[in-house]
């Protein structure tokens, strides 16, 4: 249960690591090509808005892995300590994937701002 729980745990850091790339590289160029009506940023603007909905989904499903594992491996052993702060990041890791991917809490342009 030790190597499940700290695969989760590397899953769920993965998964914010890739939401991190994701925030500073394409959510940022999807919001400075927004408002530009040439034919060339809008183009970009959609290339960056598909890239960021692709990668915010694919944090999304790291995260529920790491969840998963993490859960399964929290009930199977008491004081796993991978398995909690695993539960904890895939938990953030889902909640930043929804807020890229989604739109669901319309903040993703504005947390670096």
């Amino acid at each position: 249960m030790k190597t499940l729980s700290i695969s989760g745990l590397i899953l769920a850091l993965a998964s914010l690591g890739l939401w991190l790339y994701n925030q500073l590289v394409y959510v940022a160029a999807y919001h400075e090509h927004l408002c530009k009506t040439d034919p060339v940023s809008r183009e970009m603007c959609m290339q960056a808005e598909d890239m960021k909905i692709l990668l915010g989904q694919l944090v999304i499903i790291g995260g529920m892995i790491g969840l998963a594992s993490c859960v399964f491996a929290a009930i199977k052993s008491k004081k796993n300590y991978p398995a909690y702060f695993g539960i904890l990041f895939s938990l953030i890791a889902i909640v930043f994937g929804l807020m890229q991917a989604t739109h669901m809490f319309d903040a993703t342009g504005y947390i670096w701002k």
